[in-house]
Formats: C-alpha cells, structure tokens, sequence
C-alpha cells in the first residue's frame, strides 16, 4: 500500500508516524510538508514556505503531487490545513483531527472567523471516508455541529508514538549536556512541564503549580518551550522572576532522543491545556514512569478511568496545596504494565493498518 501524509513534518508525533509506519509495515509512505526541504530519496516532500493561512488553498500544488505519487490512501493532519489542502484532490482520504482544529477554531474568535472553519471543518468532514482523534471529547463536538451520521466516520484511539531510545553513548553524551546546559544531574528527580507556553496550554495556571512544587527540594522543576513564540517566552520569564533560579527552562526543541533522557528522570509532568485531544505530552513521559498532573477537561478525564492520573480541577491554593501533599507522600504512582500494553509502538501500528484498510472499503 502507498501512503501519502499530509502533515506538519516539524511535528515531533508526524515524524514518529512516518518512521513507525516504514519500521513495522512494508507501506512505501510518503510525507508532504510546508517548512520541510524536500528530500526525494527518504520520501519527504516540500510544500515550500508556508506564509499565511492562504497557503492551505494551494489545492492544485498538493493535486499534482498526488497524481505523480498515485497513492492509494492520502492520510491528511489537522482538518482545516492539511485536511482543507486535500479537499479536491480524488483519493481515499483518511483526516487527523487534532484537537484545537475542532474545539478551538470554530468556536472562538470573531463571528466570521467561527463561521469560516465550521464550514471548512464541515466540507472536510464530508469529503473524508474516515477520519480519527485521540479523544472522545472530539468525535462529540464533531457530532454537536455536524449530526449524529458523521459519528461512524471517526475513529477514537490515542495514535501518538514512544519517543526513541537513544543507544547507551549517546544517552550519556546527552545526559552529560543536560548538566553542562541546564545543570540537570543524572540522579535529579523531575517534575517536566511538556506543553509549551502557549495560551491554550495555560501558562499563568501552570506557573501557579510549579511555583509551589519547586519549594519541594526533592523535585527539580523543568519547563520546556515547545512551539512558543518570544512574546510567550518573555510573558513567562517575566511571571517566574521570583522563583526563576527554581525552574529549569529549556529555551528550544528538544529532540527524540532528547526527550526520552529527560521523561526517563520524569517523575511527574503538568499537562493542564484548556482544551485538547489526548496527546503525546500526556503519554510519552507516562511510558518511561512519569505520573501525569492533567487539567480537567473532558478528554483527560475519560482517560484516567482507565489509566495513571491526576487531575486539578482548579488552580486554587487549596487545590494545588492538596496535589502538592499527595506528592510529598508519594501518592501517585503509575501501573507502568497497562500503559505499555495500550501505547506500544507496534498496537498503534496494528490500528492505523486496520484504519488504513478501512479507507480503502
């Protein structure tokens, strides 16, 4: 089968997804990205520099690519970008909801802006033969403004991948530039705020958490930028002056082996966005033993029936007070054994084959 994915290649989990599915399928897959060099030989195709959102209308750019590649299935990320770019294009088509694309775009900003993406997401929708999200939460709000006839077109399943072991050199040459660049010591306890700074990952409530856990000597608190623009990143400075010599700030994008030395010390991570399908920043640090502190907001708490978590229902002193004795008397612990047989490289495979054979019915 030939797989065409469209999708942000700078994205840690399309990365994953595009190397999983060449190491545990024989699919010849393919990747078209704005912001990516085209590189023919590994299978990586440039979209060119994405400037504006208007870039996302360059249908007749992404049809000519398909029909050299002649895919069987085109898998297209993010309903109203990649999932808007394949909109006329004539192949199975199989669309990644991604969480803000559904429950953000539409219902937020002006009048017309809400009107424009309930309509893209509408027309999307439509054109897929089937699409899927890591989160129930989402299939709800698609079936909300959509009707209930789309809800057998969506597939639920969390489709994020482990992030990649590192062999043991380069675990320690990477352990040993954490402690050069940022002072994190191989014995440290962390505590890893995952999402980045941006709004939707409320920064001001997490800066309220990590503000009383790093009074915990026995926890080093580590922050990671993510994809945060400089007005974020000197919004959050400026509100941890205080207590700035507490946090570890990591000041860029951390690689896949990166990541893996860094939640491998993770004993707890902060995931507290204001909306969100189940995502990597939930189940990457949980697969290497980190517990999850998780907002309260729908798709969190349908997963935490099933799995290790804990969420704060506000940000109150009262409840970060009672999240932080809980820690202190090492309260929350994670069933290691049922998160890995749910979130294995391979099960997540096995489920896009299945997702994949689908689309082409």
């Amino acid at each position: 089968m030939k797989i065409l994915i469209l999708a942000p290649y700078s994205s840690p989990i399309v990365q994953r997804l595009f190397k999983a599915l060449n190491a545990y399928t024989e699919h010849e897959v393919w990747v078209a990205s704005f912001n990516v060099e085209t590189d023919l030989k590994n299978k990586i195709i440039g979209l060119g520099k994405l400037n504006s959102f208007l870039d996302y209308f360059k249908i007749n750019k992404i049809n000519k690519i398909i029909k050299k590649i002649n895919p069987d299935i085109v898998h297209a990320h993010i309903i109203n970008h990649y999932g808007l770019l394949a909109l006329l294009q004539k192949k199975p088509l199989l669309v990644a909801l991604w969480g803000s694309d559904v429950m953000v775009a539409p219902n937020k900003g002006s009048l017309m802006k809400r009107k424009f993406f309930t309509l893209v997401n509408g027309l999307v929708a439509k054109k897929a033969n089937l699409l899927h999200t890591s989160s129930k939460h989402i299939l709800n709000e698609m079936v909300s403004k959509y009707g209930s006839d789309i809800q057998s077109k969506i597939n639920v399943f969390y489709w994020g991948f482990p992030v990649e072991e590192p062999n043991t050199n380069d675990y320690l040459v990477i352990q040993s530039s954490f402690l050069k660049e940022y002072g994190i010591h191989k014995e440290d306890n962390l505590v890893v705020a995952t999402r980045g700074l941006a709004d939707i990952y409320a920064p001001e409530n997490m800066i309220k958490i990590i503000e009383e856990l790093s009074k915990n000597n026995q926890l080093k608190v580590v922050v990671l930028r993510g994809f945060a623009n400089d007005i974020e990143v000197s919004n959050f400075k400026e509100k941890i002056q205080n207590f700035s010599d507490k946090v570890v700030f990591i000041n860029r994008l951390l690689s896949s082996n990166e990541l893996y030395v860094l939640y491998s010390q993770a004993k707890y991570h902060i995931s507290i966005p204001t909306s969100d399908a189940l995502g990597g920043g939930v189940i990457e640090p949980l697969l290497m033993g980190s517990y999850p502190i998780l907002s309260n907001i729908p798709p969190y708490q349908n997963f935490i029936l099933e799995n290790s978590g804990y969420i704060i229902n506000d940000y109150s002193v009262e409840s970060i007070n009672i999240l932080c004795q809980k820690i202190r008397n090492e309260e929350l612990q994670v069933n290691i054994d049922i998160i890995k047989q749910n979130y294995s490289a391979q099960s997540i495979v096995s489920r896009f084959n299945d997702l994949y054979l689908m689309t082409l019915r």
